[in-house]
């Protein structure tokens, strides 16, 4: 009887002598990178933004993507229209961006310095009380005096209602500064009427403006529409 070895199916284990399984290391994975947003600088754009605050000369915002804030705008300025901040608007955000478009609108241009009457017949006020108290003895109107002291550039404000707005600075210089500013920024978009002294600024519209000028002294200062 002969025997058959069957081999089919066979699987040999045999591994010659070094032959290892390489090792592997672990593959270090660097940590994910945390993304950070830059954000550029553009140019300004100053939008009609309302406030809740009763106060018309804030309700524009000027951002340039990075940073944004809020001007106090047409600041002698007692009753603004949403048209005249808008117009203001476009002003201050042509001055950020530098274009001197200020300039070149109609009725703008080169702040006229208009010279004030210091050291001469028109007497200096230590408080804008007494401002206020010699232009009413002198026939102007005051119905409701409020001091509020919100004109930035002056050391006391206040107004005697929505027509008028009565501010006192530190010396000529500091008057001269604020009217030419009022001119600049009212010139062609804001009818204006100042009575200006060697330290403070009367600013109104009412035709008792020139009354108040033959009986406190100061220029007369008026800006068209």
């Amino acid at each position: 009887m002969t025997a058959v070895v069957a081999t089919a199916g066979c699987v040999s284990t045999y591994e010659p002598a070094g032959n290892e399984p390489p090792v592997r290391e672990p593959i270090e994975t660097a940590p994910a990178e945390t993304a950070v947003t830059v954000v550029a600088a553009s140019e300004w754009e100053c939008t009609y933004v309302r406030t809740n605050d009763w106060d018309w000369h804030n309700d524009v915002l000027c951002s340039n993507g990075a940073e944004s804030h809020r001007p106090y705008l047409l600041e002698s300025d007692s009753y603004i229209t949403e048209s005249e901040i808008l117009r203001a608007a476009q002003n201050y955000e042509d001055d950020l961006n530098g274009s001197g478009a200020v300039a070149s609108e109609p009725g703008s241009g080169d702040s006229p310095q208009i010279p004030i009457r210091a050291g001469s017949d028109a007497p200096q006020y230590s408080s804008v009380e007494d401002l206020v108290d010699a232009a009413v003895a002198a026939g102007y109107a005051c119905p409701a005096w409020t001091q509020t002291d919100q004109v930035k550039s002056a050391l006391e404000s206040g107004a005697c209602s929505q027509d008028d707005v009565f501010s006192i600075y530190a010396d000529s210089e500091a008057t001269q500064a604020a009217v030419d500013k009022i001119v600049s920024v009212s010139a062609g978009y804001v009818e204006v009427g100042l009575l200006a002294g060697p330290n403070w600024i009367v600013n109104t519209a009412q035709p008792a403006l020139g009354q108040l000028a033959s009986r406190l002294g100061g220029n007369l200062v008026e800006v068209a529409r």
